[in-house]
């Protein structure tokens, strides 16, 4: 998926894909482009495809800034607060980071979804994949009785509105994936467990 980013996006980035033997089912990504997986996600996107879904997500992150945004969310809300409190005697960092931090975060992690589609289809990954993918976290979030806490409390928006914003999204990518293919990009990537 990094070989097929325009070359200024490969060139602003230090991209490295690491795999940690954790449990954890996550990914994430640094400003510099290191992106983290922990094995633990390979339960669920386990075909090269659903992993694709996943590294063009976090690419995202990384190629709209989307990690700086964040944290210099939060440096302002901290000063926000900090002249919140001293005016009033209330802390307000909480309220703060609710209404005006975690809306922000659940539109960054839809772009990373749908910008991601784009990056894999056009590396030649079937875009299907990344429904099949948050299917997948839906029943694993079930069978381990994980619940998702309310949504206005959430970094992440539910996985039944990912899937809708992915479908939403899925005829550019299906043309793109298709234009990929019948140009010889055919990935055959294996994972190692």
């Amino acid at each position: 998926v990094i070989a097929e980013l325009p070359a200024d996006q490969k060139q602003a980035f230090d991209w490295e894909v690491v795999v940690f033997d954790e449990d954890q089912v996550n990914a994430m990504v640094d400003p510099n482009g290191k992106i983290t997986v922990f094995n633990g996600i390979l339960r669920i996107a386990d075909t090269q495809d659903a992993l694709a879904a996943v590294i063009g997500h976090e690419i995202t992150h990384a190629t709209l800034g989307h990690t700086m945004d964040r944290m210099k969310r939060a440096a302002r809300q901290d000063v926000w607060s900090m002249t919140g409190a001293a005016a009033t005697g209330v802390q307000v960092r909480e309220y703060l980071h609710i209404a005006l931090a975690l809306p922000f975060y659940r539109e960054q992690e839809i772009e990373s979804d749908v910008v991601g589609l784009r990056h894999m289809s056009k590396a030649g990954f079937d875009p299907r994949s990344a429904i099949y993918f948050w299917k997948g976290m839906i029943a694993y979030n079930e069978s381990s009785g994980r619940e998702a806490p309310p949504e206005f409390l959430s970094t992440h928006p539910p996985d039944q509105i990912r899937i809708d914003a992915l479908i939403k999204n899925l005829s550019p990518a299906l043309v793109n994936y298709n234009a990929a293919q019948e140009s010889g990009k055919r990935p055959n990537c294996t994972i190692s467990r």
